[in-house]
């Protein structure tokens, strides 16, 4: 069975099919807790990161999570380099 760190770390192969910018770094943080970091992205919108956020934590359910939370703790659109993910889950697969 897939985890969501195990997903996510292939994110940016399925990213690059879509997208024309961007870099995934996936790091394991703990047990239900991943962080990703997406650099050199063209984007600096704030409804397409938020969207994104969203989009992660749905792709994270559809794997076994369950309460998960994304947080942008990082996002070119407020002026940071990366974009950051911080990625939580309160029970069902772990990382």
């Amino acid at each position: 069975m897939a985890t969501p760190s195990f997903l996510l770390s292939k994110y940016g192969d399925y990213w690059h099919r879509y997208q024309d910018s961007g870099d995934w770094n996936v790091v394991r943080e703990g047990e239900r807790h991943v962080r990703a970091t997406l650099s050199n992205w063209g984007s600096v919108s704030v409804p397409t990161c938020v969207r994104l956020s969203a989009y992660i934590e749905k792709f994270v359910d559809l794997v076994g999570a369950q309460g998960t939370r994304v947080t942008r703790t990082k996002c070119r659109s407020r002026g940071d380099r990366v974009c950051e993910y911080d990625i939580h889950w309160t029970a069902g697969v772990t990382a």
